[in-house]
């Protein structure tokens, strides 16, 4: 009996691992509660083996147009090669509408979070506007779609499996053997192409273990009057995310401050970040922090804090209230602020929702209070 090649082995088994895999953890992730932070993670990665199984079936398909399948056991009846030839059909189907669905299940998503692919690929939205029927209910109808499908694939397999079994074991026709690479197999030409898929496979998972964790070390700029320098300056924020704290800042930031103790009406404090330069540790929220949604920084490409006002408290204390204003949206806020060995610092507590930071459709997943904080030498 006659052999896959092994280039069609090697793709065979790499995107079978993959679809069991995804199928499991699929399950699995949503099970858990949708505030549970291991959901939300276990979402990222699975998005990510799913365009992969999209690409490795593109190359799969394309290679079978190229390359003749061997030949199905002469025994097998009319209806037996109607029926394989069906199955091959719509598993191929489903290999490519199940990634399909969820990509544009997230396209849709009223939370509108980038796909980064495992970390480091952005993965670009599925244009899905300007329909009569809205984002959030295209979003439920791609779900309600891609569930359906993998209950649809997961069958199909476990009958794949077991049409398989049954013409080995039962039939005696050593069909599996066409999707092994045998000894015969080991010397042969296909031998290289399957080492490169096998390399292909390396590549992948070591790009499955590459995370964008750190941040990035960017120089504030340089203004007049009492600059805090690049090295002590930090702007930094915590928000809420699925229940969750949420670390981040602000990479490029400026503040010029002038305390006056002997005549407090003389002091004044400005600060201003780059909003594109928010960042977190999870790279999927990192890029989507400038989105029109969130940050809008191609618009609003800075954010702003002036004083109007700063008034000793006590020694090395002090009451600041000013303007904060992002995104165009100005409000009043106030705040302590200590100084000690010429650095002060500080933090408050700011209500994005006032200034139009997210939708209410993220309200669910992201707290609306969020505390911004600062450390900065004074002169």
């Amino acid at each position: 009996m006659g052999r896959y090649n092994s280039v069609a082995i090697a793709l065979h088994w790499l995107v079978a691992i993959a679809i069991i895999g995804l199928l499991a953890v699929g399950k699995w992730m949503t099970s858990l509660p949708e505030a549970d932070p291991l959901r939300f993670t276990a979402t990222q990665w699975h998005k990510s083996f799913g365009i992969l199984v999209l690409g490795l079936s593109v190359i799969r398909l394309l290679w079978k147009f190229g390359h003749r399948s061997p030949p199905l056991p002469d025994h097998m009846k009319a209806w037996e090669r109607f029926a394989a030839a069906s199955m091959h059909l719509l598993l191929y189907l489903l290999m490519f509408l199940l990634p399909l669905t969820g990509w544009l299940m997230v396209s849709a998503s009223p939370l509108n979070l980038n796909t980064v692919l495992f970390g480091v690929v952005p993965l670009p939205h599925i244009p899905v506007e300007g329909y009569a029927i809205s984002k959030e209910n295209l979003a439920e109808l791609f779900l309600d779609a891609h569930h359906l499908l993998s209950s649809v694939l997961l069958a199909m397999v476990i009958f794949h499996v077991l049409a398989a079994l049954r013409h080995q074991f039962m039939l005696g026709d050593n069909i599996l053997s066409r999707m092994v690479i045998g000894e015969q197999h080991r010397h042969s030409k296909d031998l290289n192409h399957g080492t490169i898929a096998g390399s292909l496979l390396a590549g992948f998972g070591l790009l499955a273990l590459v995370t964008l964790t750190g941040q990035r070390d960017i120089p504030a700029q340089a203004g007049e009057g009492d600059v805090a320098s690049a090295a002590s300056l930090q702007v930094g924020f915590i928000a809420t995310q699925l229940g969750e704290p949420l670390n981040g800042s602000f990479d490029q930031a400026q503040v010029d401050v002038k305390l006056d103790d002997a005549d407090p009406s003389q002091s004044s404090l400005r600060a201003t970040v780059e909003t594109a330069s928010a960042s977190t540790a999870d790279s999927q929220v990192t890029t989507t922090l400038p989105t029109a949604d969130w940050f809008a920084s191609e618009q609003f490409p800075t954010a702003e804090f002036v004083s109007r006002s700063i008034r000793a408290l006590s020694a090395g204390k002090y009451q600041v209230v000013g303007e904060m204003r992002i995104k165009g949206v100005a409000a009043e806020v106030a705040f302590e602020m200590a100084v000690e060995d010429k650095v002060a610092s500080g933090s408050f507590e700011i209500d994005r929702s006032v200034y139009g930071i997210g939708s209410a459709d993220q309200d669910e997943y992201v707290g609306k209070m969020v505390v911004l904080s600062f450390t900065f030498p004074v002169q």
